[in-house]
């Protein structure tokens, strides 16, 4: 069964949202937001408001952008036109003969660390922790399975049950 995807990529607005990603074409662009799709899914569900899923589905084309930002289009990038990707976290490191930066981003879950390589990716895990979170809230207590039999919460002794 398949449903309709609740949101429409707008290259227009993603390009005046991510200005750096430009020289992205459009076409190259739909095919990012296509597996943007792939990540977040493109349906009404958790995330139950059309503006908030464009919102984080932009955002990861924007962060696919950014990650295949050397070739664009399948050609390499030596024009220049495109924004690198982005460095993402504190500085954790820096010399400055031969000049060395390290960055890093600490206290952060293993599944994070895909997302925190770029800006964009960065602010949709940011975006998406209340969807990755959950709130318990604890049922009524254990009753008997079978009242009548005692106050064991599961049946006592063996049973035969016939299959037909």
């Amino acid at each position: 069964m398949t449903q309709t995807p609740a949101v429409t990529f707008n290259y227009i607005a993603w390009v005046a949202r991510y200005p750096g990603l430009a020289a992205v074409d459009s076409d190259f662009a739909q095919l990012l937001f296509n597996e943007a799709s792939l990540y977040c899914a493109n349906v009404l569900g958790i995330v139950c408001d059309v503006n908030t899923l464009s919102a984080l589905l932009n955002m990861l084309t924007a962060h696919l952008a950014y990650l295949n930002a050397p070739q664009l289009n399948g050609q390499p990038n030596t024009a220049g036109t495109s924004a690198p990707p982005s460095q993402v976290g504190r500085v954790s490191n820096a010399s400055e003969g031969s000049v060395t930066v390290a960055f890093d981003m600490p206290n952060q879950p293993q599944g994070a660390a895909w997302y925190q390589q770029t800006q964009p990716g960065a602010a949709f895990w940011a975006a998406t922790a209340r969807f990755r979170t959950f709130r318990y809230v604890p049922g009524a207590p254990m009753q008997p399975a079978f009242p009548t039999l005692g106050s064991a919460p599961w049946p006592i002794g063996p049973r035969v049950f016939t299959v037909r």
